[in-house]
């Protein structure tokens, strides 16, 4: 039989190579003769049965692939996909060549992506394999259900084909050609103009009332994932709705139509599916490697922006400004003469004019002017106007596929990019504005509320003196309008100094909360990887390794002596082997990034890698970031791991159960109906220890609570449930 040379990493073979080998040796040893194959690749079959085979074969399987397991798993999936991607597309046979790399990867996943010099015989590997699937016979519902994205990405890619947008195949990558991909987006933009866009955005919202939730004033849009279950590509909203305000004035003749929308959705659908960003099987179980960190991490930014949409309750949003802007004077005057109470004023009388209502809703702005209590009407009008709106040109005017990024030095509210969660006013005319949801138009207030003063104060001068000590405020506040005493200040030791934002403080447990400012930017969420990575750094990476050096000095000297320069007082905070949780705190959402799991996933493929943009135009752009990061955090954060692995530290991942990054809107939500600290840390206890895959913490927060809820109802009886 003809050899083919055995291969290393650095020649791995090709799908028709494969496929050849797998030719080969059928035509030597026919299919229909099972002991044969066996006993081709080695196996003796005397006296043994067909399961006996097929354990023996596997675990030569996991012999063949064991120097660079993770290396032939890779390349197995990148086989399997570019097999279906083929089949599905353009009709190219399925078998021999999927049955045998779906045997081929059912070799134990590595734990990590270690590897040796020793070469990796592919030739009989895929012998082997070719073997395993006689043995094993899968049927197709099996080949989906274990290869659920595939099949669904190339099933999307197909319906588009067939629609008149071909797709071309690049191995592993689908792609549209610009013709193809010009002609579907003006496809889409002519749907929505023919059906109107504010029609698509009612429609949109309608259909999302299930999903709302009236506790927590959110759609709790979600991830359903699951096991061995087949999925479709997930519904495009946040996609749907940016492109449908950029067309809210359109004049659509006519209401949706099942046939018309049914058309604009399936086509946006699988538009949206052939970006490849989403799970369509639960991610959590595995670690992502180091080479492959920034790649995913801009697939779950772009996701989030395609499949779901910024939301803020109304009473969070005044609850948030409030204590951001307390540095500057309460009559500061801006503008025509506009201060911040001014602006406050006239939201709470914008948010009374919306109601409690979902989707869009039409504003008369002179009536709300000419409403706001204390305020003149001028200037009311000037706020809603110039502070709250969009001009005229409307949001989103340049923005037409899910990656479109912003411009640096343009005006981010006409220029490229997707500019409508800047601003929650979309005005016709003079006399009236479009608010699209309720819920939406938080995160645009308090953007457009910052940006405004920002611009009057200066950038650097208000992120700093304003924002910095804001956040501060609001912390501080909130905890203690919930009975929880909060410490800060600097301290000493040994190693060096160090400064704690806040500290919670009870017997059994300690809470180290680091904040930052850094947002992920909107070019982050529509899948730029520099702008991911450096939002990231700069928000929670830095976060965890600051209050990871805590808890790591807590534990090596057994206490911190806390001075807080402003209240000229100290506070002892000494190691008693308590539970430890540590908050990175965000000022606005980051979506997945914020699941439970996250900083664990993150930060560990992180350490011993150093980052740098390939485009020395982005590199020159970001260097001040990138050295931060580099030649700071990621070394100080190392550092910080050595002492902890030294101390002999072994209950818990130091970046596991117990490590959180949160939103400042997401530490609302944990607070809500909490009285004092014991309630407050028997549920972020009880939090601790569930995660449901749903990437969504307001929605595993309630659903944690209905849990708790429902358990202790139960427990004690009707009547007697008491709050966590």
């Amino acid at each position: 039989m003809p050899e083919v040379i055995a291969s290393n990493s650095q020649g791995k073979p090709t799908l028709s190579e494969v496929q050849k080998i797998i030719a080969e040796f059928d035509e030597y040893h026919p299919p229909q003769d099972l002991s044969a194959a066996v006993e081709a690749i080695g196996i003796p079959t005397e006296g043994k049965g067909i399961s006996q085979w097929s354990d023996r074969v596997q675990k030569l399987l996991v012999t063949l692939s064991d120097p660079d397991q993770y290396g032939v798993r890779e390349h197995l999936r990148d086989l399997t996909t570019e097999v279906v991607y083929a089949h599905v597309l353009f009709d190219q046979p399925l078998e021999p060549a999927m049955g045998a790399l779906t045997a081929a990867k059912s070799i134990a996943a590595p734990s990590a992506t270690r590897k040796t010099e020793a070469p990796i015989d592919w030739t009989f590997l895929i012998r082997t394999a070719r073997v395993q699937s006689l043995l094993s016979r899968q049927d197709s519902d099996y080949l989906q259900m274990r290869n659920p994205r595939e099949y669904a990405v190339a099933r999307a890619a197909r319906r588009l084909a067939d629609r008149g947008f071909p797709v071309e195949q690049e191995r592993i990558q689908l792609s549209l050609s610009n013709e193809s991909s010009t002609r579907l987006i003006e496809r889409l933009e002519e749907l929505i103009g023919e059906l109107g866009g504010l029609n698509v955005l009612r429609e949109l919202f309608r259909r999302a009332a299930d999903k709302y939730d009236v506790s927590s004033e959110r759609y709790m849009i979600v991830r359903d994932l699951g096991v061995r279950q087949i999925y479709a590509p997930d519904f495009p909203w946040g996609y749907l709705i940016a492109l449908s305000a950029k067309h809210i004035f359109s004049r659509g003749n006519r209401r949706p139509t099942h046939e018309a929308w049914q058309d604009l959705v399936d086509l946006a659908t699988d538009y949206s599916a052939l970006h490849d960003v989403q799970d369509y099987s639960p991610p959590i179980f595995s670690q992502i490697p180091t080479d492959k960190l920034v790649a995913t991490l801009t697939k779950r930014a772009l996701y989030d922006s395609i499949h779901t949409f910024p939301q803020l309750r109304s009473s969070d949003v005044l609850r948030m400004l409030r204590p951001l802007l307390a540095q500057i004077p309460p009559d500061r005057a801006y503008g025509t003469g506009w201060t911040i109470n001014d602006v406050f004023a006239v939201i709470e009388q914008l948010y009374r004019a919306i109601g409690d209502c979902r989707g869009p809703v039409t504003i008369d702005l002179r009536h709300v002017s000419k409403s706001v209590p204390g305020v003149a009407y001028s200037l009311a009008k000037h706020i809603l106007i110039e502070v709250l709106s969009h001009p005229l040109t409307g949001p989103n005017s340049q923005f037409t596929r899910p990656t479109d990024q912003a411009v640096r030095g343009t005006d981010p509210l006409v220029g490229p990019g997707n500019s409508l969660y800047l601003r929650p006013l979309i005005r016709s005319d003079s006399k009236r504005a479009i608010v699209i949801d309720r819920s939406v138009a938080g995160p645009a207030i308090v953007e457009a509320v910052l940006s405004a003063i920002r611009g009057y104060e200066g950038a650097d001068e208000f992120q700093g003196n304003v924002i910095g000590a804001g956040v501060e405020t609001l912390i501080r506040w909130e905890f203690e309008q919930h009975g929880i005493a909060i410490y800060t200040g600097d301290y000493d030791t040994p190693a060096g100094q160090g400064e704690c934002d806040v500290v919670l403080d009870e017997p059994g447990n300690v809470l180290f909360i680091e904040s930052k400012a850094k947002p992920l930017t909107r070019n982050a969420a529509n899948g730029n990887d520099v702008d991911v990575l450096l939002s990231l750094a700069g928000s929670v990476v830095a976060a965890t390794e600051q209050s990871f050096g805590h808890e790591v000095r807590l534990r090596r000297y057994g206490e911190l002596e806390l001075y807080d320069k402003k209240a000229n007082h100290t506070h002892i905070l000494k190691w008693t082997d308590q539970d430890v949780d540590r908050i990175a705190l965000s000022l606005y959402d980051f979506g997945f990034f914020q699941d439970q799991t996250a900083i664990s996933k993150l930060v560990w493929p992180m350490l011993g890698a150093r980052y740098n943009a390939i485009d020395p135009t982005v590199q020159a752009t970001f260097k001040g970031q990138f050295e931060k990061l580099n030649e700071k955090v990621l070394p100080r954060l190392e550092g910080h791991l050595k002492i902890w692995q030294e101390l002999g530290v072994k209950e818990r991942d130091p970046f596991g159960f117990g490590s959180w990054f949160l939103s400042v809107p997401q530490l609302f939500a944990l607070l809500d109906g909490v009285h004092g600290p014991a309630e407050f840390f028997a549920r972020l206890g009880f939090l601790r220890n569930l995660t449901y895959q749903s990437y969504n913490f307001h929605h595993q927060l309630k659903y944690a609570l209905d849990l708790k809820t429902a358990r202790d109802a139960r427990k004690t009886g009707p009547g007697q449930v008491h709050p966590i």
